[in-house]
């Protein structure tokens, strides 16, 4: 069984800074949610023309966002494309794009659970 897509520590230190609920915590996740959709789709266009230097910066920005909210593991992932696009290597970048998209959902029902409750 796979871990929580988001840290609970992450979240909590989050939760610490809108005392008051006065919505700082839903305008991050939802900022996160927002953009990380529009990076990743960055992220699969770069890949689909060849681009590497894109895809290293997609993958940058993507890894310093999940870092952010604390989701560690498409982190890490992210921080694998990055790696291999500064050598100039993208070749494995699309067959792990699913997986990379299959933990951004994981992550979002996370959050969206975390906000609806």
């Amino acid at each position: 069984m796979l871990p929580p897509a988001i840290e609970p520590e992450i979240i909590n230190s989050l939760r610490e800074l809108d005392p008051d609920g006065d919505g700082f915590f839903q305008e991050v996740v939802t900022t996160y949610l927002s953009n990380t959709a529009g990076q990743l789709e960055a992220l699969r266009s770069a890949v689909a023309g060849g681009d590497v230097p894109l895809v290293e910066r997609s993958a940058h920005k993507l890894k310093g966002g999940c870092a952010a909210i604390g989701a560690n593991r498409l982190a890490r992932l992210c921080s694998i494309i990055e790696q291999n696009a500064r050598g100039g290597d993208i070749g494995d970048v699309e067959a792990s794009l699913p997986e990379i998209i299959a933990e951004f959902e994981r992550g979002r029902l996370e959050l969206e659970s975390m906000l609806a409750s």
